[in-house]
């Protein structure tokens, strides 16, 4: 196969090129893969700490609520739960991206269980209701808010050595990200390196011979053409300048002849 000068020229800037599209893409990926890990820490977590302390306050309001209607023997301010109890099952309810729709569904029915229990239990104060059922309900409707905080603090809670393994996983993905590009970039570097230099020997080896050649021309030393192992140009060079070698030659040898047959013509003359 010839491989011209033009050609070869072409081929280092080709391998140049595939270089940095294969450096860009493995850089691309190597942050994909950074970027997934990364949001994969933010939607599994974020979303539980930024629930938890609303939905603990927003509980503990609602409970708060049924005690100042206690305390105040209010039913209208009884009456103001009804609100925020579809406002706490709407939050649970909104909250996809924290809480599973199992953990969602569990969540919704303590609410509701604790919500029937401190609804009859604080009417039965406010009404001025006593002795031991009234005790008995009071003590299901702290069981059962004990229970939603519980549940609160169960669904909302997070292992640290979890969040600590997702942030060492994505340190480990950038490290390794980091040793993808060093690795490609060194081994295109070394690639177009490698076929610069190849290009450069060949082309350098050539000249050599062709200044070598000339050089020997000019002292009318035609013996020896020019050797030239490569396919390009430069060998089509070579190739004319020893056509033109044997030219001289033989016109040199043809020129002592006839110089050699005027001598010897003179030399009979005398």
């Amino acid at each position: 196969m010839r491989f011209t000068i033009r050609f070869k020229l072409f081929a280092i800037v080709a391998v140049a090129a595939i270089a940095l599209i294969v450096l860009t893409v493995s850089a691309g990926f190597s942050e994909h893969a950074v970027e997934a890990q990364v949001d994969s820490i933010r939607d599994t977590y974020l979303p539980k700490i930024r629930l938890r302390p609303t939905l603990t306050a927003a509980f503990a309001h609602f409970v708060g609520t049924f005690k100042n209607a206690v305390d105040a023997a209010d039913v209208d301010t009884l009456a103001t739960t009804v609100a925020e109890h579809d406002a706490l099952l709407k939050l649970v309810s909104t909250s996809r991206e924290a809480l599973t729709l199992g953990e969602s569904a569990v969540l919704r029915l303590g609410i509701d269980d604790y919500y029937a229990a401190a609804l009859a239990a604080s009417r039965r104060l406010i009404e001025g209701g006593g002795g031991e059922n009234t005790t008995i309900q009071v003590q299901q409707m702290q069981a059962k808010a004990a229970n939603v905080a519980s549940l609160i603090d169960e669904m909302t809670t997070f292992d640290d050595h979890e969040l600590a393994a997702a942030f060492a996983a994505t340190q480990a993905e950038q490290h390794t990200a980091m040793t993808v590009r060093i690795v490609v970039g060194a081994a295109c570097l070394v690639a177009l390196l490698a076929i610069s230099i190849w290009i450069g020997i060949a082309v350098f080896a050539s000249f050599g011979a062709l200044v070598a050649g000339f050089e020997r021309f000019g002292r009318n030393d035609f013996a020896t053409p020019i050797a030239s192992a490569s396919r390009d140009e430069l060998s089509e060079v070579a190739s004319h300048a020893n056509k033109m070698a044997e030219e001289l030659q033989r016109l040199d040898l043809e020129r002592a002849r006839n110089e050699w047959v005027r001598n010897g013509l003179a030399g009979l003359g005398d």
